[in-house]
């Protein structure tokens, strides 16, 4: 309940939706065990990547900044979504289709993982979806590396 009405009705904040009743009493459960607040749950990504650019961004360097402000244009079809509705594949999906290479995808990248470490300090999100399985497109037959880079670990030279 987030207050009352004038006509003395009590006011209902809505916390989420569910399909079922089952996981409605579920989503309930988990309010009353660890409260959220409700309207920061609904932020977009959009608006996520704003609050990020103004209170985060300025400690990176500018060659830094600008890569990931190209980056988040590449996640276009995600800007109306509830950042709290991302999931891992969507994150994917930005990288693999972004159709540049391998440093814009990494930016991308990179982009998911400013957002979700700045969205699970806001309680916007419990877990980290793009530290799960996000990587680079081997759809663009790309090595593990960045281009001029042997793929896997750097290697100790041999000694003479």
């Amino acid at each position: 309940m987030s207050g009352w009405k004038e006509n003395g009705q009590p006011q209902y904040s809505i916390i989420g939706y569910a399909a079922t009743r089952e996981e409605g009493n579920l989503l309930l459960a988990e309010y009353n065990r660890n409260p959220w607040d409700v309207d920061q749950a609904k932020i977009t990504m959009e608006q996520l990547y704003r609050l990020w650019r103004e209170k985060k961004a300025p400690k990176l360097g500018q060659a830094n900044q600008k890569a990931l402000s190209t980056a988040f244009s590449h996640c276009k079809s995600l800007y109306h979504l509830p950042y709290k509705q991302i999931k891992a594949f969507q994150m994917q999906d930005c990288i693999d289709g972004c159709g540049k290479g391998y440093s814009t995808q990494g930016a991308v990248k990179s982009l998911w993982g400013h957002l979700d470490r700045f969205a699970l300090e806001l309680d916007v999100v419990s877990r980290c979806y793009s530290e799960q399985r996000v990587s680079l497109s081997p759809s663009l037959g790309l090595p593990d590396g960045p281009p001029g880079r042997p793929a896997g670990p750097p290697r100790m030279p041999p000694h003479l």
